[in-house]
């Protein structure tokens, strides 16, 4: 069942090194088989800002404590960004204490997040432009009547001065 499962799931042994990764998680992470992860520490596939949020996570989950999901990134194998939905499990693996990881690749949602956020972004801006627009366009409407009846009073005063002064 879990050589099978749509999402990655690995197992993470006390010194924080892979013993365990079924086929996704290896694709996910950019090895072609789980040989080519198992034995290094996990830490090496998470981003750097996020190691010691993993470290303290992992520590825990190998001490019993369940992780509710969470959002992290990881470095594949060829160094691209992968972001995960992540929550881990404690259990006991060839007799010793591990923690059992299940993740999911959210780069696709992150990315289409990101550019959802610019469009929606654009759209204030325009908005704000709009607003501008439409308030310089009353200004100059306002000012433009103040200057129609001074430009009246002046032809109303310039016609009864003579002519050539």
């Amino acid at each position: 069942m879990v050589e099978h499962a749509p999402e990655g799931i690995v197992v993470v042994d006390r010194d924080m090194r892979f013993v365990y990764l079924n086929p996704v998680a290896a694709r996910l992470l950019g090895a072609q088989s789980a040989g080519e992860l198992q034995g290094r520490s996990h830490l090496d596939l998470v981003h750097p800002d996020e190691r010691n949020t993993s470290l303290d996570r992992s520590s825990q989950v190998t001490q019993g404590v369940f992780m509710p999901a969470a959002e992290r990134r990881f470095l594949r194998l060829d160094g691209e960004t992968l972001h995960v939905e992540i929550s881990g499990a404690p259990i006991e693996y060839d007799g010793q204490p591990a923690a059992m990881a299940f993740f999911r690749d959210i780069t696709e949602r992150k990315r289409t997040e990101a550019e959802r956020s610019l469009l929606e972004a654009q759209l204030r801006q325009a908005q704000k432009m709009e607003s501008l627009g439409r308030l310089a366009g009353g200004v100059a409407h306002d000012f433009n009547n103040h200057l129609t009846v001074i430009g009246g009073y002046c032809d109303m005063l310039m016609a009864d001065l003579p002519a050539g002064d």
